[in-house]
Order: structure tokens, then sequence, then C-alpha cells
């Protein structure tokens, strides 16, 4: 849950990271029974000037936002920082990299492919788990999402 905090205050302070994933995450396990998790590499984040932020081709492919790739438009909201970190949330829960067997050309076709048909019923997902977001109804919505764009 630290990393859904530390996600949501750099939202709230109009930053968006923009290379969120595990290795991204730090861990300190001094207390193994409560381990404490920081945000990490801010150095690919941008901050918002109103409610758009200029995007571009950034991060890492694998837990990049289809819209970052799309061409269409380069202004992009912190909502691409949910997407990525329902791809570290499926990543942890799976324990696998995410598209580990394919090539950068497949994985880039693969995010094409889901920006272009998440369409309406992530539309209506979205709406439905941003009106009652807190911590963990965003965690379930970042899992969510994840799942159903790796399957």
């Amino acid at each position: 849950m630290d990393a859904a905090f530390g996600m949501e205050y750099l939202h709230g302070k109009n930053i968006v990271h923009f290379d969120l994933k595990c290795e991204n995450l730090l861990v300190n396990m001094r207390d193994p029974q409560r381990p404490v998790c920081k945000i990490g590499d801010l150095g690919l984040s941008k901050v918002k000037q109103h409610t758009l932020v200029s995007g571009g081709v950034r991060g890492t492919l694998p837990w990049m936002a289809p819209e970052l790739l799309s061409g269409k438009n380069h202004m992009v909201t912190e909502k691409i920082d949910v997407y990525s970190f329902g791809i570290v949330m499926w990543e942890l829960l799976t324990g696998e990299e995410p598209y580990a067997d394919m090539h950068c050309a497949s994985i880039i076709e693969r995010l094409k492919f889901i920006g272009y048909h998440q369409g309406n019923t992530l539309k209506a997902l979205e709406a439905r788990q941003l009106l009652c977001m807190d911590a963990v109804g965003a965690a379930q919505y970042f899992y969510t999402v994840a799942s159903m764009c790796l399957s």
C-alpha cells in the first residue's frame, strides 16, 4: 500500500512519474512484519502545468501505458502511472515479468492493440472505480486493469 500512497502523493503534487516499475520501488525490510516501500527514480518524471503533461515515448516498454505509443496525442495525465502500477501489481502477484517472452517490436504492437481496443469496457470500469477511489480500491483497480491488458 505504501507504493499506492506514494503515487497518490506524487499525483497530488502534479508529478507524473513515467517509469513506475518494480525496479523503481525501494523496499526497506528492517522490520519484516512491516516493510516500508518508497518510489524511486524520478529521472523521467514531469510536473503537470494544468491538467495534462507532454508525454512522448518515455519509460520502460513493458510497463508503458498504451497511450504513450498511440502517436495521436502527446498530452497525457497521471493515468499513465495508474496503468504502470497495475502492471506492477500483476507482476508482484504472478512473480512474472510482463511480456518476458516477447521482443520489443511485439510488445509495441501489443500495447498499440490494447490502446486501440481499451474502449468502453475499461472506461466504464475506470469511471466506477474513480468515484470511490481509496488506497485499497486503487490497488484493486490497478490489478484489474493489468489483468485485462495482459490477458
